[in-house]
């Protein structure tokens, strides 16, 4: 899915402070200079009502469907890790990682800029997972366990083994092959 663009670094550390120790984003003091002339209100005007709702206050409050931090930054929807990114780093990511897992810590240390396909490296088993070790099932019929791998969206077959840790080990090597874990 292709991200939003981000606003300058310039621009983005202009209007938001970030904390490194906690992750948060909090609103900066704008200035009159910030905001347009309307028929009914000064700039001035709008800068003391901007600032007095929410300078100072957390930027990214909302948790979106797929469990990250957003906020609007500038009239479009944003992930706060990609902006604490561009902020830190002056740079847009192809893709971010939490490394610890946890999508709502967005402490700079607990994120990486990484290819897409490194990224489903560091997801957790899946809910369905009976064996405790991704790749790694119990094949009914042959009455073996049976080790997979993806990589490059091919799925390699890595053989049926009788043996738990047999499997396991295929496993393990070929992740080292595939992916040079």
């Amino acid at each position: 899915m292709p991200q939003k663009l981000l606003p300058s670094q310039k621009l983005l550390c202009k209007i938001l402070s970030y904390d490194p120790d906690t992750g948060l984003l909090k609103w900066r003091h704008r200035p009159a200079s910030m905001f347009r002339e309307s028929v009914s209100r000064t700039a001035d005007h709008t800068s003391k009502m901007w600032n007095n709702r929410w300078a100072g206050k957390p930027a990214a409050t909302s948790i979106n469907s797929s469990g990250y931090y957003q906020m609007t930054v500038l009239g479009s929807v944003q992930r706060a890790h990609r902006v604490i990114w561009k902020m830190v780093h002056g740079l847009d990511a192809e893709c971010l990682d939490h490394i610890n897992r946890d999508r709502l810590d967005n402490r700079i240390e607990n994120l990486r800029s990484i290819k897409s396909a490194d990224n489903a490296l560091n997801l957790s088993l899946r809910t369905d997972n009976k064996s405790g070790v991704a790749g790694v099932v119990w094949n009914k019929r042959r009455n073996k366990w049976a080790a997979r791998i993806s990589a490059g969206g091919v799925f390699y077959g890595l053989g049926y083994h009788d043996r738990f840790v047999d499997a396991v080990n295929a496993r393990k090597q070929a992740e080292k092959i595939h992916h040079a874990i």
